[in-house]
């Protein structure tokens, strides 16, 4: 998927700029980026993982922190290329503050000869690319962009939860007064981030020879939603990415909102891989053995009917008495499999659709075995609490990356441009 500033805008190519306001309104978008870019290598060097926790709507937030934590194991092999992409992004930064100059000049009348890219009409790519002002993006680098512009904008809820875009704020940063335009950005990254975490599924489905079926299962599992964002149903896409999680040997870390009648707390332990039991069960006592790598966390909420909490060791032994593999793909099978879908069908079973259309008969078994674990765990999810009507063992909310010399920062300032916002 190559990208570029150019493919960030939410225009095609040709689109026509007609007026001096409109072209003012394309470089301060990219003057926007430019600066994002600089923020977001500023801070996946100093490793604030916080800053890279995007909003997407689409159900798939552990795919954004697997990938974090891929480039972070590659951390020192992207210095070089980082420090070099900030170089090229501040000369930019200064040829378009002077295209700005420009044409802010032009429009208050102070100057009437100037460049033709700038008074005449002129289509998106041509007054990009004659100004000098794109950028391509790599992999990594669109990931980082993406992703900070949707957490540093994002509005967070209670235990993590995101509700949406703080346009108002994205409006400001922006300089402009249309919320229509700052939503259809917003659309555009959300878009393309979806995009971007839909490929890594199934580029690491299609490392494992042996994963050939699931490859092709999931090839005919996926679809764009109403808004354009690209999916995979949850169940099968975490399925993936604790896999990579565990055979890679990483720990993970669990957060637990307890709440009872009378009282609240919040429980959290660390858990080493297995490749034994083929899950995340062996809890690390000592925080200390750890190194200081960004690690998984995944954040859930606990509720009791009594008036009081059991005690964090019973809490933990009947956690992993389930194992962690399967309370987060209880998680997964018992909501919609496709957010910002219309279809009921397809989001309570994705299988179905899909079905008809696959003629090879080995990956039609496939699908047809996956559908019956999907349909396991949607039932069983409820029968061992992890489900939103009932949520006494653990109701995911969100995954994120944590940084563990970062692991008391407040939620209130994960993101400059977010503020709180009561969910449950």
């Amino acid at each position: 998927m190559k990208m570029s500033l150019l493919t960030l805008f939410p225009y095609d190519d040709n689109h026509e700029l007609n007026s001096c306001k409109q072209k003012l309104r394309v470089l301060n978008t990219i003057k926007f980026y430019y600066q994002s870019i600089l923020n977001a290598i500023e801070s996946f060097l100093s490793k604030k993982t916080y800053n890279f926790d995007a909003q997407v709507s689409e159900n798939l937030c552990q795919i954004r922190a697997l990938q974090l934590i891929m480039f972070y194991d590659e951390y020192s092999e992207h210095i070089k290329q980082l420090t070099e992409f900030q170089v090229t992004t501040i000369k930019k930064h200064r040829v378009c503050d002077d295209f700005i100059t420009l044409c802010e000049n032009f429009l208050s009348r102070k100057v009437k000869d100037v460049h033709s890219i700038v008074s005449q009409p002129v289509k998106l790519n041509e007054f990009i690319e004659v100004a000098d002002l794109n950028i391509p993006l790599s992999e990594m680098a669109a990931f980082l962009l993406h992703a900070y512009i949707l957490s540093r904008y994002k509005l967070v809820g209670q235990y993590h939860i995101s509700s949406g875009i703080n346009y108002p704020k994205l409006c400001e940063e922006l300089k402009i007064s249309s919320k229509t335009y700052a939503k259809k950005i917003a659309h555009t990254l959300q878009r393309s981030l979806s995009k971007l975490s839909l490929e890594l599924v199934l580029e690491l489905a299609a490392k494992d020879n042996s994963q050939y079926l699931l490859q092709q299962t999931l090839n005919h599992l996926k679809l764009s939603d109403e808004v354009g964002r690209a999916m995979l149903p949850c169940y099968e896409a975490t399925k993936v990415i604790l896999d990579k999680l565990l055979y890679e040997r990483k720990a993970i870390k669990v957060v637990a909102h307890r709440i009872a009648q009378t009282e609240t707390d919040k429980v959290s332990f660390i858990l080493e891989s297995s490749l034994n039991k083929m899950d995340f069960s062996i809890p690390v006592e000592d925080r200390e053995t750890l190194t200081e790598e960004p690690i998984a966390m995944f954040i859930g909420v606990v509720r009791y009917n009594s008036n009081t909490l059991e005690s964090q060791k019973n809490y933990i032994k009947r956690f992993l008495t389930v194992g962690f593999r399967q309370v987060i793909l209880f998680n997964m099978a018992q909501h919609d499999q496709y957010a910002g879908l219309v279809d009921s069908k397809k989001k309570s079973n994705p299988y179905l659709d899909a079905m008809p259309e696959v003629q090879e008969l080995e990956i039609k078994k496939h699908m047809s075995s996956l559908e019956m674990a999907y349909l396991r765990d949607r039932y069983l999810s409820g029968c061992v609490s992890c489900a939103k009507k009932s949520p006494y063992l653990f109701l995911l909310t969100h995954a994120q990356v944590e940084n563990p010399s970062h692991a008391d920062e407040p939620l209130a300032d994960c993101t400059d441009g977010a503020r709180l916002v009561p969910t449950l």
